[in-house]
């Protein structure tokens, strides 16, 4: 559930605006035509929350999303 996926974010001590911001650049980053939204934004979530490092999809390491999200 994706009310899960953002507990689990703000668990990592970041604030809730913080979290809207992110996603919403990780899924401006992430998103491939032809995927739902919502799939995208669950995959920015489990990016985002605690052990993502463990948990790194093969096409963009969380690095780098992370300095897609910083610019």
């Amino acid at each position: 559930m994706r009310s899960a996926k953002i507990h689990s974010a703000l668990a990592t001590g970041i604030n809730k605006f913080e979290i809207c911001r992110m996603t919403a650049r990780g899924l401006h980053a992430m998103h491939r035509q032809g995927t739902r939204t919502e799939e995208t934004i669950d995959r920015v979530l489990e990016m985002i929350g605690p052990g993502s490092m463990v948990r790194t999809p093969p096409m963009l390491p969380v690095g780098r999303l992370k300095a897609v999200i910083a610019r």
